[in-house]
């Protein structure tokens, strides 16, 4: 009987989920092929962006949509490494295909790691030098996904959450006094279409 027991435990414990699935916690990785899906909304105007994940070895390349906009980019490894600069969707051509030198989903893997031991991280928002600080931990709920986050504040006063995870620090959502944007919807399978990438 003790044996048959035993036997009940292990397959009980082999059968259960990890512990953050059974919470409901899942990152978001850098992988492809991807969808995610932001929204934003400001003073008497709407947006959404869409950008599809194509590949990301050796850098990653995507395409983005706005509205009746459409173009691909690259950002290569070492700027999703290391790069201190924070793109703004102003920076999106449309109809083209650019190499960006910073980074615009997220921040860089080293300024994140930075952002979490604390202190006030210098970065540069398109051109201009700023700074980032930490100001907590937080979760961010998608639609089966409640995602470990953390909270960050910027030198002109604007919050941002992003999520806690050092291989891929994505902003969840933007926020200043005269705009705000959020992740609503995350996609990864190969039944995303693309348009840019055939």
């Amino acid at each position: 009987m003790p044996s048959f027991l035993r036997l009940v435990g292990v397959l009980l414990i082999l059968l259960l989920p990890p512990a953050a699935s059974c919470a409901g916690q899942t990152l978001i990785e850098l992988e492809a092929p991807a969808l995610l899906k932001f929204a934003g909304e400001g003073s008497n105007m709407e947006a959404e962006f869409l950008f599809r994940l194509h590949s990301v070895s050796p850098d990653l390349q995507l395409e983005w949509e706005h509205d009746f906009r459409l173009g691909a980019i690259v950002i290569p490894r070492n700027v999703l490494h290391h790069s201190i600069s924070i793109l703004k969707r102003t920076r999106l051509e449309n109809g083209r295909k650019v190499t960006l030198r910073g980074n615009i989903l997220g921040v860089s893997q080293e300024i994140y790691q930075q952002l979490e031991k604390g202190g006030k991280v210098t970065v540069k928002f398109d051109r201009v030098r700023g700074w980032m600080q930490k100001t907590g931990d937080t979760t961010y709920a998608l639609p089966g996904r409640l995602l470990p986050a953390i909270t960050v504040t910027d030198d002109r006063d604007n919050r941002y959450i992003i999520q806690k995870n050092p291989r891929f620090p994505l902003f969840l959502s933007f926020e200043s006094d005269y705009y705000t944007e959020r992740l609503v919807e995350y996609y990864h399978g190969e039944e995303i279409i693309f348009r840019w990438f055939k």
